[in-house]
């Protein structure tokens, strides 16, 4: 790693997702983050109409969502209106190489697991065990899911200031 210009934690994580009040409930009334920002985002004043490929008279509705503490591992639901735009390959049942996994720290997965029919989520594969050799918990539970729109979710059993309190996770 460079250490000359060397780059912060993980900020924030973008899904542009189909429906933004669905998804909201998912990621603030099931997996419980808390709202950060919620408004229309100015595309005129934007990288987004290059970057996504968008008509000039697209909107986009954002709502910002985190855990207690400071602004990283932020996760950003991004809706778009007026977008011809094609939804992404209907999700399968696993994960493949090239997808990314939304990775939280939760510290029950059964009560969690009860309550994701509900929210639209879709299990992929049963609770397991994970093992780090060397890593500060090990073996560690996890599941992963689909949110609504298929984005995949890690949850890893861990106590939640594991994460709260920024305690890094040691290796050997």
């Amino acid at each position: 790693m460079s250490q000359s210009n060397p780059v912060s934690a993980l900020v924030r994580t973008a899904l542009l997702v189909s429906d933004l009040q669905r998804s909201a409930r998912f990621y603030e009334d099931f997996l419980g983050l808390s709202e950060h920002y919620l408004g229309p985002i100015d595309l005129s004043k934007s990288s987004a109409l290059g970057m996504l490929d968008l008509p000039a008279t697209a909107t986009m509705n954002a709502l910002i969502l985190k855990a207690p503490g400071p602004n990283f591992g932020m996760i950003g639901l991004f809706e778009l209106k007026g977008s011809a735009q094609p939804a992404y390959p209907a999700a399968r049942d696993s994960v493949r190489v090239g997808e990314s996994i939304l990775v939280l720290y939760c510290a029950n997965i059964p009560e969690k697991l009860s309550r994701l029919s509900q929210f639209g989520g879709k299990l992929i594969a049963p609770p397991g065990s994970f093992h780090i050799p060397g890593a500060s918990f090990d073996p560690v539970n996890e599941v992963v899911f689909r949110d609504p729109d298929g984005f995949a979710v890690n949850l890893i059993e861990a106590p939640i200031a594991t994460a709260q309190d920024h305690k890094p996770i040691s290796f050997g």
